[in-house]
């Protein structure tokens, strides 16, 4: 009985080594319906696909599915009736009131402002990852013209509804947005 449990005990240890020693290529797994980021740049249809999430991004209701389009926009133009204006329990009531601090509103302009920028670096990735198979890509010049006017766009956007007045030519020496050109991951102030 104990020649057994050695045995046993022998080919569970050799079984564990052999499975510790060479599991690299059992972790380099790509879950199905993803693709590495460079595979996805490498095709029209991939460029295409990124460019589609973009759009997917900037569709979603804190962007223009809504609050850019009709919701918080309308509401700090005072578009809503004054049945809105004057209903305290109303999503858009401290919006009207011009309630900047209001725990709702700081969210609601923290989700735009988050959004716009993963927009943004969407854009910067498809740039970043498209230009050096642009030569292989059929109409990658129109892909690339449009992520980069989005980009402009985006940051436009941005810079209407967050970024600093200017009065005079002295205002324009003062911070302002990021304007972001790089696809990277670093933290910017």
């Amino acid at each position: 009985m104990n020649i057994i449990k050695n045995k046993l005990a022998i080919m569970f240890a050799a079984g564990g080594l052999l499975l510790v020693t060479s599991c690299d290529s059992w972790l380099e797994v790509t879950p199905e319906g993803q693709v590495e980021a460079e595979e996805l740049y490498e095709t029209a249809k991939g460029c295409n696909s990124a460019l589609s999430g973009i759009y997917y991004i900037l569709t979603s209701e804190g962007l223009y599915g809504r609050e850019l389009s009709y919701g918080m926009r309308d509401a700090l133009a005072q578009y809503y009736e004054s049945a809105i204006v004057n209903d305290t329990e109303h999503t858009y009531y401290n919006l009207c009131q011009y309630n900047y601090k209001w725990s709702t509103n700081v969210s609601l302009f923290s989700t735009i402002w988050s959004s716009m920028y993963q927009a943004i670096a969407e854009c910067n990735a498809l740039i970043h990852y498209l230009e050096p198979h642009a030569v292989t890509i059929e109409h990658s010049d129109l892909i690339l013209g449009e992520a980069y006017a989005l980009r402009a766009w985006i940051h436009m956007e941005l810079f209407e509804m967050f970024g600093p007045v200017i009065h005079t030519k002295s205002d324009l020496s003062k911070k302002a947005l990021a304007y972001r050109t790089e696809f990277n991951v670093g933290i910017f102030s």
